[in-house]
């Protein structure tokens, strides 16, 4: 009879090698830390991406609003001669409370803003607090997706670093295993 002959050995699973923390084996010990890292990092580049789409979102919710008030601007040379804002006072209400809702400080009722209705500088002040809303909500999304690409590149290193890890020992394992025979 010839030499016992192993066992195939069924691989474990993702979550199996990650408990198992119990190894003299640096290389997999570091490795198992740089999966564990990566998973949180995607946790939060999730969240991070979550944060970036609704700042957007929130521009362009400001933007829209911006272009549906300054579409009611009057064209009147005497920019005190108040025009309707909106075509009824239903939508007059709904972009005074839209105003209300970005944080505009609006003076006028949804029904004096209908009639007699808002004048220019109304309209003027509101568009500038809008403007104003808007580029610090781009500066926000700057700030913020600067911090994405930082999640992103350090969940990069990490996996990759978990990578490398394992094909070394791979290699050691070899190595070892070429050295015996």
């Amino acid at each position: 009879m010839g030499a016992p002959v192993a066992q195939p050995v069924a691989p474990k699973t993702v979550d199996e090698w990650l408990a198992d923390s119990n190894t003299p084996n640096v290389l997999i010990n570091i490795s198992v830390v740089s999966v564990k890292l990566a998973s949180a990092l995607a946790r939060a580049l999730n969240l991070q991406k979550s944060t970036v789409e609704d700042i957007g979102n929130e521009i362009n919710k400001v933007s829209d609003l911006n272009v549906r008030v300054s579409k009611f601007k009057s064209t009147d040379p005497n920019p005190n001669v108040p025009k309707p804002l909106g075509n009824s006072e239903v939508e007059a209400t709904e972009i005074i409370n839209l105003l209300k809702t970005a944080g505009v400080e609006v003076k006028l009722t949804p029904a004096q803003a209908f009639k007699p209705g808002a004048t220019a500088n109304d309209i003027g002040l509101w568009t500038q607090a809008l403007n104003a809303k808007s580029e610090n909500l781009s500066n926000k999304s700057s700030q913020e997706t600067l911090r994405l690409q930082t999640f992103t590149n350090r969940y990069t290193q990490s996996s990759d670093q978990a990578s490398t890890l394992i094909q070394k020992n791979a290699q050691s394992l070899g190595n070892i295993t070429r050295n015996i025979s």
